[in-house]
Order: structure tokens, then C-alpha cells, then sequence
């Protein structure tokens, strides 16, 4: 028996001191390591390991980044990677099949005046990044996914000679070439997002042409090479966040409406009519946040831009039940931040890296994980079972392990190309005090790197 209760208690103190260095706390944000280099408007992706790779965005001001960095949950560290060729700001980035990671797109060069049409490939094994050929357009802020073959489609976006795009291109990452395939029905660039369907199609979720954000919503089939249109959502979205649910229908929450006005509404779609509808109602307006799938089937929405007084960015989050259809709030973020990334971890905890915090002059360096409430009822079952053999002196529960400490970045976002006195903006060019007033304007969306 004794033999028990201290293994028990070895147990419990490891389960309190999160194993990774991370204190599980129900529905809560704690802090982990803070990142290599402070950045904005990376690229990440989940590796077949479970390390999380990051890659590129900006640092400071005149400074896009080709270096990359990898986060090892099972440390909770980060450690410097080799660097990419080129550096590039909103770089279109996806995991392969064999487990590589493309990377292409985004801009670079002096004041973000190239955009990429060239192809890295970044590869786990040997931690290096090698030449992948270039695809047939260049593309900024372009649509990008998967194909269930392995092949990668890229569409949308925006160049500098054609604007907003309407092609669509597969590539191959065996002959490392690209292919023409079918357009979309409604060109569209900014963070449209493509979500694949369980039948393997590939949905596109609003985004932005040259008039504003969109509410048409299209699916490419892979096997006839074709875009067609599905309902429409009640709204036009952009900056927005959509995902697939558990139960294959998809959901859009917050990001700006046809008014230009941050969207509250929720919308849903169903693959069994073809139609959205209302949904919920967050209780705090945001863009460009991160909405993440849980494990247990709930969506959580953390982060973005704001209007709402002095805080540009949003710290509280909020959690959205599918079976209710509704919001509830879950605690706050350590750090308030947008443009920056967040990945779902292999044991279900959420990783935050870097984006735009405080005034919104800077990046930040700053990470931190949400650990769900499931991981802390194993903990609080365990404390019960050996509460009667308190008095046996038993080693304490520990609440956390110590952590090092965040970095802050001191780095000044980079300002529009040409525009190194420009006035600092928030989310769509809106000033401080155009945001407190509850709503933003828009301003030259795909040229300013500076907009949450």
C-alpha cells in the first residue's frame, strides 16, 4: 500500500507540473518558452512528430525573416532551425504527405516588393530547407490545401500585374511542377480559407476582391478540376475564422462584414442542404483571431483585433458548444495578439506564437498553450483517491513548475512599402481612435503588412 501512495503521488506532482513544464489548469492560458525571434505573419504547420515548425513573417521593421524555428511539446522549448532561402512575409506554407513542408508565396525583397513564385521545401529529417521548382503564378495571401492524392492546390490571391486572382494551379510535390486546373467562379485573395470536406473537396470561405469582403463560398471537386458555387453566407466575411467540424459541416465566426464593421454572427454551414445559417453570437467582436477544434468537439476562439476602447487586440476567449450552438467565455490569453499563428498539439493543448500585442508596434516573441479542462480531470480524480492519506505526510500537490521567462519583442512593425513615416494602423487601416468608435475603414488591405 505504501508502494502505492507514493507512486500516486509521484503521479499526481508530475500531472501538476504539467510534464511539458506546462500547470494544467481548466480551460486556462499558461505561458511556455518564448520563440527564437519575435514575429508576425509567419507560416506554421504541425510535423508527423509533433514538433510544431514555424517560418518567416516580419520582425521588425524593414526586417522579413527567412529563419524558421521548431517547438518540441515534450520540452515545451523552442530551438533555431536552418534558414530558407528567401524571407517572406505571409508565406503560403502546408504540410506534405512524406511529411516535407512547402513553403511558397508571400513577399519579400526590399520593402516587400517581390512576391515569390519560387518553391522551398523544408524537410524534418535533416532539418534543412531544398529547392522545389515554382509554381505558374505569383501569389500573395493566396488559398492553399491539401488534395487527398497528396498533390497541393493553390488559388487566389493577389499579384501586382494581374490583382486580385481567379486562377487556380495544382502542384506536384514528386515532379515538383505546377498544372493549370479550373478557376474559381469569384476571384478573391486575403486569408480566404480552404477547408477540405470529408468527401475530399476543397471549400472556399470568403475572403476579399477589389469591392470588399465576400459571401460567396465555392467547392473545387479534385476529380473534375472545377470550381462551383454553394449557398452563400448570410454576410460577407473577411479576416475571418472557419473551420470543419467534427460532424463534417463548417463554421465561420467574427472577422469583418460587408459594412466594414468587426462580424459577431456565426454562420454554419450544412454539406446535407448546401446552405449557411446563424449560429451563435460571440460575445466579443474579433478579426483575424484563431478559432481551433477541440477534442471534444467545441471550437475555441481566441484572439484578433478589436474595437473596444485602448485594446486593440481581444485577450478574452470564447468557446463555442455544438450541440448548444452558442458562445461562453473561457478565461483570457496571458498575451492579446492577432497575426500571429496557433496550432492544436498531438495531447490537445493549443500553441500560440508570436503576432501583433500592446500598442500593436511590435511583434511579439511571446508563446503560450490552452490547456482544455479535460486535462485537469484526471488530476482532480487522482487528488481525491489519495485525500485520505494526507496525514501520512505524502508529498504536496504542485500547482506548476517554474518557467523561463517570456521574451518581449522591442522590434517596430514594418510600414507600408514607400511609407516608413506612415501612421500607425489597426486592423484594416483603422486608427485607435476610428476602432474605439466601432468600426474600421478599410485601407489598401493586401498592400499594408502592418494590418492585424
Amino acid at each position: 500500500m505504501n508502494v502505492f501512495k507514493q507512486c500516486m503521488a509521484v503521479l499526481i506532482a508530475a500531472i501538476g507540473a504539467g510534464g511539458a513544464g506546462v500547470a494544467a489548469a481548466q480551460g486556462s492560458f499558461v505561458p511556455t518558452a518564448a520563440m527564437t525571434t519575435p514575429r508576425a505573419h509567419q507560416g506554421s504547420v504541425v510535423l508527423a512528430d509533433g514538433r510544431v515548425f514555424q517560418y518567416g513573417g516580419i520582425s521588425a521593421m524593414g526586417d522579413i525573416l527567412a529563419s524558421a524555428e521548431l517547438y518540441d511539446p515534450a520540452s515545451g522549448t523552442y530551438t533555431a532551425t536552418a534558414d530558407a532561402t528567401d524571407a517572406r512575409m505571409r508565406p503560403t506554407t502546408v504540410g506534405l504527405a512524406d511529411g516535407r513542408v512547402l513553403v511558397t508565396g508571400g513577399r519579400g525583397g526590399h520593402e516587400g516588393s517581390v512576391i515569390f513564385d519560387t518553391v522551398e521545401l523544408y524537410d524534418p529529417a535533416t532539418g534543412t530547407f531544398g529547392p522545389g521548382g515554382s509554381v505558374a503564378t505569383r501569389r500573395y495571401v493566396g488559398i492553399v490545401a491539401r488534395l487527398p492524392d497528396g498533390r497541393v492546390l493553390l488559388t487566389g490571391g493577389f499579384n501586382f500585374t494581374d490583382g486580385t486572382l481567379g486562377s487556380s494551379e495544382i502542384y506536384d510535390p514528386a515532379t515538383q511542377t505546377a498544372t493549370p486546373t479550373g478557376s474559381l467562379v469569384h476571384p478573391r485573395d486575403t486569408y480566404g480559407h480552404a477547408l477540405t470536406l470529408a468527401d475530399g473537396r476543397i471549400m472556399i470561405v470568403g475572403g476579399y476582391n477589389d469591392d470588399g469582403p465576400l459571401a460567396t463560398v465555392e467547392i473545387y471537386d479534385p476529380a473534375a478540376g472545377t470550381f462551383a458555387l454553394t449557398g452563400d453566407m448570410p454576410d460577407a466575411r473577411g479576416d475571418h475564422c472557419a473551420l470543419v467540424l467534427a460532424d463534417g459541416r463548417v463554421l465561420v465566426i467574427g472577422g469583418f462584414g460587408s459594412d466594414w464593421n468587426y462580424a459577431m454572427d456565426a454562420f454554419l454551414w450544412d454539406p446535407a442542404t448546401g446552405q449557411f445559417r446563424t449560429a451563435g453570437r460571440m460575445a466579443y467582436p474579433r478579426a483575424n483571431a484563431h478559432a481551433t477544434l477541440l477534442a471534444d468537439g467545441r471550437v475555441l476562439v481566441a484572439g484578433g483585433s478589436t474595437t473596444g476602447g485602448s485594446d486593440l487586440y481581444e485577450p478574452r476567449a470564447e468557446l463555442w458548444d455544438p450541440a448548444s450552438e452558442t458562445f461562453s467565455e473561457t478565461g483570457a490569453m496571458i498575451t492579446a495578439r492577432s497575426g500571429g499563428r496557433a496550432e492544436r498539439l498531438g495531447d490537445g493543448r493549443v500553441l500560440y506564437m508570436g503576432g501583433w500585442f500592446g500598442d500593436g508596434q511590435n511583434p511579439t516573441g511571446d508563446s503560450e498553450l490552452f490547456v482544455p479542462a479535460g486535462r485537469d480531470d484526471l488530476r482532480r480524480r487522482l487528488r481525491g483517491l489519495i485525500a485520505p492519506y494526507a496525514a501520512t505526510g505524502l508529498p504536496p500537490l504542485r500547482a506548476g513548475a517554474p518557467r523561463p521567462p517570456n521574451a518581449i519583442s522591442v522590434a517596430a512593425r514594418r510600414p507600408t512599402s514607400g511609407a516608413e513615416a506612415a501612421p500607425r494602423i489597426g486592423p484594416r487601416g483603422a486608427t485607435p481612435a476610428a476602432m474605439a468608435g466601432g468600426s474600421a475603414l478599410p485601407l489598401g488591405h493586401r498592400d499594408d503588412p502592418r494590418r492585424p
